[in-house]
């Protein structure tokens, strides 16, 4: 029987892997699993721009949620709900994860991430500029994360935010953590998965 992450006691040790699959599988109970699926939400406005990266671009859309615009929607999305979930466990901060949508009145499947406003200050505008402090909380961040994952990844510092004095890590669609992959492949659908692996490389 599956154990419910609420229901695990604080003082409970469970090995990472198995601690990661119980969230994940929550996770993929909770979110559509293609994109079709997504409600259709938003009007985006180039006047709402913030920044971009290599592989989506960000605006703002009030009430302290941003949207991010990504082809790689469910495999981003999916693993920002992870962090989540491993966050009330482990002390690992990434922005709030609310909704995966479509934009509306859009005919193609460009996904839309709504997600908690970080600001614009990265953890390497921040050293840049003399913050150590925010630096090593970065640091620490990521080994915190290392134990739940299986190989390098990009842990830039420009993929962690400075906010409210807290480093907080995001961009985590090319993480891979330990023990996801067969659960993806059963719930999503081989063909589904096939698909989203392709966008992630």
């Amino acid at each position: 029987m599956k154990t419910p992450s609420n229901k695990i006691p604080d003082q409970v040790s469970i090995p990472n892997e198995v601690l990661v699959r119980i969230f994940y599988q929550e996770v993929l109970e909770e979110i559509p699993l293609t994109e079709k699926e997504c409600e259709r939400k938003y009007k985006i406005s180039e006047e709402n721009f913030i920044d971009k990266g290599k592989f989506g671009r960000v605006y703002s859309i009030g009430n302290k949620k941003v949207a991010k615009r990504t082809w790689r929607g469910i495999g981003e999305f999916s693993r920002l709900k992870l962090l989540n979930k491993l966050g009330k466990y482990t002390k690992i901060n990434s922005p709030k994860a609310y909704e995966l949508v479509l934009e509306e009145g859009k005919n193609d499947y460009i996904p839309l991430i709504i997600m908690e406003n970080l600001g614009k200050s990265t953890i390497l505008n921040e050293e840049n500029n003399g913050n150590v402090h925010a630096t090593r909380l970065y640091s620490n961040q990521i080994k915190k994360l290392r134990k739940y994952t299986t190989d390098s990844w990009d842990d830039y510092r420009a993929n962690g935010m400075w906010h409210k004095n807290k480093a907080y890590i995001i961009d985590p669609d090319l993480i891979d953590f330990k023990g996801i992959e067969k659960l993806e492949k059963t719930l999503m659908g081989k063909k589904e998965w096939e698909r989203l692996t392709k966008l992630r490389t």
